[in-house]
């Protein structure tokens, strides 16, 4: 999982005309948001997952510390600095079909994070 979750498309914002050149590295990071990358990826995600009942029980664990039944909620938390890196190595390993022992094996350790 080397790559970026996100994929910011380049020229989202052009750092040459739009920006002050006083910001602060905070403002930068949020200026520097794409919602329609985030947007996108968590769709995907979601799509890809919503039929399997074991990601469908991470997103309510997941949902259920933002006291919501939500699903789309819950990957929004397993999305966080938390859970992030152990998610996304199950989801990878999910959609690989050839690694299902992996898969299992991140599965239980991200619904452990959730306990």
């Amino acid at each position: 999982m080397r790559e970026k979750v996100f994929h910011v498309e380049p020229g989202h914002v052009n750092l040459n005309t739009e920006m002050p050149t006083d910001m602060d590295d905070i403002t930068l990071d949020e200026y520097m948001y794409d919602e329609e990358a985030v947007s996108s990826t968590l769709s995907r995600i979601y799509n890809d997952t919503k039929n399997e009942p074991k990601f469908q029980e991470l997103y309510e664990m997941a949902a259920a510390k933002m006291i919501s039944m939500d699903r789309e909620i819950g990957l929004t938390v397993l999305m966080t600095y938390d859970y992030l890196w152990d998610f996304m190595q199950c989801y990878e390993a999910y959609l690989n079909k050839s690694e299902m022992q992996k898969y299992e094996e991140k599965y239980e350790i991200v619904k452990q994070l959730l306990v």
